[in-house]
């Protein structure tokens, strides 16, 4: 497009489809981001880095519960948190991830409930950021 397209043409260019765009815009993020269905707690979307994390690519995350990923120990600590935001509540917290070298992380854990249109919680979105090198 130019600076003389018309107006009316902008809404009809061609580009990516809403689904294409999110994945782009999620995995371009300096966070790990997913999003598990309430009633489940089974992986609807991750980003390639949260997949990466826990040792799953975006495709074979989904559908996963929670426990699955992240293992028991990390499970029982999070649980708490989890049934905060299932409850309503947007929940921060700071954990430990110990990676499968070794080494430690420090995350910063966003929890925020998803309500759907007709105001009902159907999922919730979690963005993880690593703050290790402020810790």
């Amino acid at each position: 497009m130019t600076e003389t397209t018309p107006v009316a043409a902008v809404g009809q260019a061609t580009g990516p489809d809403d689904s294409v765009l999110l994945r782009f815009v999620a995995d371009s993020l300096d966070a790990l981001v997913s999003f598990f269905d309430t009633q489940t707690r089974r992986c609807r979307f991750a980003n390639a880095a949260y997949a990466s994390l826990y040792g799953f690519t975006r495709e074979s995350i989904v559908g996963c519960c929670i426990e699955e990923i992240v293992g028991a120990a990390a499970w029982a600590e999070i649980e708490p948190h989890v049934q905060r935001c299932q409850a309503g509540e947007c929940v921060n917290f700071l954990r430990e991830h110990r990676r499968h070298d070794g080494s430690v992380l420090m995350l910063n854990v966003a929890l925020t409930p998803y309500l759907d249109v007709s105001g009902r919680q159907t999922g919730l979105l979690s963005v993880i950021t690593d703050t290790t090198q402020r810790w």
